[in-house]
């Protein structure tokens, strides 16, 4: 009983829950969200913003904070889309 106690206080049971819930209301706004492809997609998307916050992880983690990353990415995303409306794409 302590322990069940202990879980519901725990910080994260609401982030869960809400996450729990979007899933649900997209799953039933959109049947194709809960598919395998559904999932793939969303892999798919998240894969390079992913990648980018381990490196940053081990950067903070070794004391070293450079939260740059952010910048780059805003930047590097604005010069995309500018070589592309230029013709560039």
């Amino acid at each position: 009983m302590n322990a069940l106690k202990n879980l519901i206080k725990a910080r994260e049971v609401p982030v869960f829950l809400a996450l729990v819930l979007v899933i649900a209301v997209a799953g039933i706004a959109n049947p194709s969200f809960l598919s395998a492809s559904g999932a793939r997609d969303i892999l798919l998307g998240v894969a390079i913003v992913a990648i980018l916050a381990v490196a940053q992880t081990f950067v903070i983690v070794m004391r070293h904070i450079d939260l740059s990353v952010g910048s780059l990415i805003g930047f590097t995303s604005f010069l995309i889309g500018d070589l592309y409306s230029q013709g560039y794409g």
